[in-house]
């Protein structure tokens, strides 16, 4: 005898199945990713300082990176006078994703800068990466020696 349509074990699989996707994609994108960007993008500042410090060890150059809320760039002293902006691809206009809110503590500044200098040494700084909705998920703090931090606020 033969019959048409699924074992209740096969239905049973397919639950399950469906209920496993479902639950990670609601732990992924519970804010459709925004609180995953906002970590993304302080992660990928941290390395971006930290490349830019390398860089200053082995050019002994002196670089300012310039942080707005949209995104930032960098520049090089260049004879103790003047900031410019190299040609190179690592140095141009680089965007935070829309969803991701950064910030500082003097809130009244447009911009904020972070210098880095020929040893390696950097300006302390303090930025916060969150979303619109929560703007502090995240705290990057650098230290004068080139230590940087990124914790949970």
């Amino acid at each position: 005898m033969h019959h048409k349509g699924f074992t209740l074990v096969e239905i049973l699989v397919v639950i399950i199945i469906l209920s496993i996707i479902s639950g990670v994609t609601l732990i992924a994108f519970g804010d459709f990713g925004q609180s995953r960007q906002a970590q993304l993008s302080a992660e990928q500042f941290k390395q971006y300082i930290e490349l830019i410090e390398e860089r200053a060890l082995l050019q002994m150059a002196t670089f300012e990176v310039y942080v707005t809320q949209k995104g930032y760039k960098t520049r090089q002293l260049i004879n103790h006078t003047t900031w410019l902006e190299p040609r190179q691809h690592l140095f141009k206009w680089h965007v935070f994703p829309k969803a991701s809110h950064v910030s500082w503590p003097d809130e009244a500044a447009s911009s904020y800068r972070i210098l880095i200098n020929a040893t390696g040494e950097t300006t302390p700084f303090t930025l916060f990466f969150g979303t619109a909705t929560a703007p502090r998920l995240l705290t990057l703090k650098g230290r004068n020696n080139g230590q940087i931090d990124l914790y949970d606020a």
